[in-house]
């Protein structure tokens, strides 16, 4: 009997993945797949699946919505409807990076044991991060040493879609089977130069306008606030590492060593207990952005405007009525 399967993660590229070893596990099983794709906002009247009838030929039907959240309420209810009924003769798969808005669709599937979250490592572990980063070099066959690791984390912040195209960029071009910090550097065009982390320089370093800029073209180039805010920790958490003088694996980060010089600097600008508000700003904004009224792009920009101003500003209670 086939099922229902709900794929879920904050990025796109697990899930594609995730939706490509299904099929592969079903092609073993049966080599005469017929794959039909949609996105959820497509679905409407008339173009409903039919997943109670098998094929005329017994090959085995997947149907796969794309961007499940934008599904209408009816959508979902048609869907859930044929669940329900059991019996179901094509695979349904629905993948998102949010929230599905019918929860008995979602109720209905997880009864089933077809809900899958993708999920990712927390911005705090470190370690978790670096893994990753290896296991997506390990995809393409190559071995990244330390430094590599650390570039690629450097320029694409905590973000899994962002270090898979940054990982491709050095597959595609380096020759040896072992990757340097300066193979990474040479091919890899991202953000740790001219985005999120510039952003995180200006922010650092008191300059307002340039760090109001900067978020700009990062918003308009397509950085999601999340992905920024990751970025803006990491930086931040380097930050400390130096003036702690912790290690890279007390501190949970690594500084190159041209850049230490520079985090001592900054670290002159803020007065005594303002890191403390810098690294609440940072918290406040996550929570804003995950759950918070204010949106995301909103949350984001107050939380750059907060800790760029001199002093830094309060700390905001997420809370707190006059935010809403």
């Amino acid at each position: 009997m086939a099922r229902a399967w709900i794929i879920t993660s904050p990025y796109s590229l697990p899930i594609q993945r995730q939706v490509a070893s299904q099929i592969a596990t079903l092609s073993q099983d049966d080599q005469d797949v017929t794959l039909t794709e949609v996105h959820g906002a497509d679905l409407r009247e008339g173009t409903y699946p039919d997943l109670r009838t098998a094929d005329l030929f017994g090959s085995t039907r997947v149907f796969v919505v794309r961007n499940a959240e934008t599904m209408s309420a009816e959508a979902g209810r048609v869907l859930c409807a044929d669940i329900l009924a059991g019996d179901l003769a094509a695979e349904l798969i629905l993948t998102t990076t949010g929230s599905i808005s019918s929860k008995k669709l979602v109720k209905a599937i997880k009864d089933q044991d077809g809900f899958i979250e993708l999920a990712v490592p927390k911005d705090t572990d470190t370690t978790a991060w670096e893994r990753l980063v290896d296991d997506e070099f390990a995809r393409h066959g190559l071995q990244a040493n330390d430094e590599a690791v650390h570039a690629i984390i450097e320029s694409a912040g905590y973000n899994v879609d962002l270090i898979g195209e940054k990982v491709a960029q050095v597959n595609a071009s380096v020759q040896q089977p072992t990757v340097t910090g300066e193979d990474v550097a040479n091919v890899v065009v991202g953000y740790g130069s001219k985005g999120v982390f510039v952003l995180a320089d200006q922010m650092l370093a008191g300059d307002v306008e340039g760090a109001l800029k900067a978020l700009r073209g990062c918003l308009e180039a397509g950085d999601e606030p999340l992905s920024i805010l990751g970025g803006l920790t990491y930086k931040v958490r380097q930050l400390i590492s130096v003036v702690t003088q912790l290690s890279p694996k007390e501190g949970g980060v690594y500084v190159p060593r041209g850049q230490i010089q520079q985090f001592q600097a900054i670290r002159q600008r803020f007065l005594p207990g303002e890191m403390t508000k810098v690294v609440g700003h940072l918290a406040a904004c996550d929570v804003e952005i995950k759950s918070g009224d204010l949106g995301p792009q909103a949350a984001i920009e107050r939380c750059v405007l907060s800790i760029a101003s001199s002093p830094v500003w309060a700390v905001p209670n997420p809370d707190r009525e006059i935010l809403r």
